[in-house]
C-alpha cells in the first residue's frame, strides 16, 4: 500500500472518527448532515447557485443574452481581473451570512470554505480561471474585529488556504479608517465610504493574488484593495467571494 494510500485511509478515520463524537450538523435544515460536512447534500443542491452572469463581475444577465460581459464591465471594466462567486445573495444566504458576522455561528465559515474551494478546484482544473500565488481577506478594522471577534473572511480564506495549499496573507493589509457598513448605503455612498480605507503594513512578495470575501455587492471595496495592491506592484488580481449581491439587492 502506497503513501498516499495509507494517508487517505488515515484522514478517512479522523473523519469518521470527528463525526461520531462531534456530529455534523447542516447550517440550513438543522437537521444531522449526512456526510463530513455541516451542509447535507439536499440543501447545497437548493441554494441559489449563480447563472447567467457576466464572465467579470458575475452580475446578472438576461437568460437570452448572447454576450457573456455585462453592459458596465464593457464600459468601464472593473481594475481585477476577475471575480467568483457562487451564489446570488438570497434565501437562504442572507440569513447565514447575517449569523457568521453577528451570531458567531462560525461553522457557517468552514462551510463557505469548503464550497468554494471545491469550485475554485474544478475551474482551475479546467483552466477557466488561473491559481494565484496568495490570498488576502478583505481585512477589518480594529474596532469592528474587537467587537465581532473574528473576521469572516479571513475564516473563510483559512479553508481555501488548507484546500488549495496557497499562502495566507492576512498582515500584509490594514483597514486604517473605521467605515460604515456597506450593505446600509447607497451605490454613491459606498463609493466615498470606502475610499483611501486601506494601507499596506507589509510588502507583498506575489505578482497574483487573490482577495477573498464573504459577500460582494457593489464592488466597490474589493476595487479598492486592487487598486492599492496593483499601486504596490500586483499584475494580477482575483476576487473570490462566497455570494454576489445582485442588482436588485444593490
Amino acid at each position: 500500500m502506497s503513501v498516499f494510500v495509507k494517508a487517505a485511509h488515515l484522514q478517512q478515520g479522523a473523519e469518521w472518527l470527528l463525526g461520531r463524537l462531534f456530529p455534523y450538523r447542516c447550517v440550513v435544515c438543522r437537521l444531522p448532515a449526512d456526510r463530513a460536512m455541516d451542509l447535507c447534500a439536499d440543501c447545497e443542491l437548493s441554494l441559489p447557485w449563480l447563472n447567467h452572469v457576466c464572465d467579470w463581475c458575475q452580475e446578472s444577465l438576461s437568460e437570452t443574452a448572447t454576450l457573456k460581459l455585462c453592459g458596465a464591465c464593457i464600459l468601464k471594466p472593473p481594475p481585477f481581473e476577475k471575480l467568483t462567486a457562487l451564489f446570488s445573495y438570497d434565501f437562504p444566504l442572507v440569513s447565514l451570512v447575517h449569523g457568521l458576522k453577528f451570531a458567531n455561528q462560525t461553522a457557517v465559515s468552514r462551510v463557505f470554505g469548503e464550497l468554494l474551494a471545491q469550485h475554485l478546484q474544478q475551474k482551475i482544473q479546467e483552466g477557466i480561471i488561473q491559481k494565484p500565488d496568495a490570498i488576502i481577506p478583505v481585512p477589518l478594522h480594529r474596532k469592528r474585529l474587537l467587537s465581532r471577534g473574528y473576521n469572516q473572511a479571513e475564516l473563510i480564506a483559512l479553508s481555501l488556504k488548507s484546500k488549495l495549499k496557497l499562502p495566507l496573507l492576512n498582515k500584509q493589509i490594514v483597514r486604517t479608517r473605521y467605515t460604515e457598513a456597506q450593505a446600509s448605503l447607497g451605490l454613491a455612498e459606498r463609493r466615498n465610504n470606502i475610499r483611501n480605507a486601506f494601507s499596506v503594513h507589509k510588502p507583498i512578495p506575489y505578482q497574483h493574488v487573490a482577495i477573498i470575501d464573504d459577500v460582494v455587492t457593489s464592488s466597490n471595496t474589493v476595487s479598492e484593495l486592487t487598486l492599492l495592491l496593483k499601486a504596490q506592484g500586483v499584475k494580477t488580481v482575483q476576487v473570490w467571494s462566497v455570494c454576489k449581491a445582485l442588482s436588485r439587492w444593490a
